[in-house]
């Protein structure tokens, strides 16, 4: 799931420091759709950390967490 989600946003693309904060940005809301689409009863943090690696030291990173809030925030 995770690698399909990356595969289809960045592929074989080169970093470019103008669009890893959108790449970062789709990756995680991409992977944490399909991981509500499986029904399971958990919750999910998803982080996303894009990095240059050969040159430079652009960093990108990206976070999202899902909850049912009609059972998990319940006291």
């Amino acid at each position: 799931m995770t690698f399909q989600a990356l595969d289809s946003i960045i592929g074989n693309s080169a970093y470019q420091h103008v669009i890893t904060n959108q790449w970062s940005q789709q990756a995680v809301e991409t992977i944490t759709t399909n991981l509500v689409k499986l029904n399971k009863p958990y919750k999910f943090i998803v982080t996303c950390v894009i990095m240059q690696t050969n040159t430079g030291a652009g960093l990108s990173v990206s976070s999202t967490c899902y909850w049912d809030k009609s059972t998990d925030c319940k006291l």
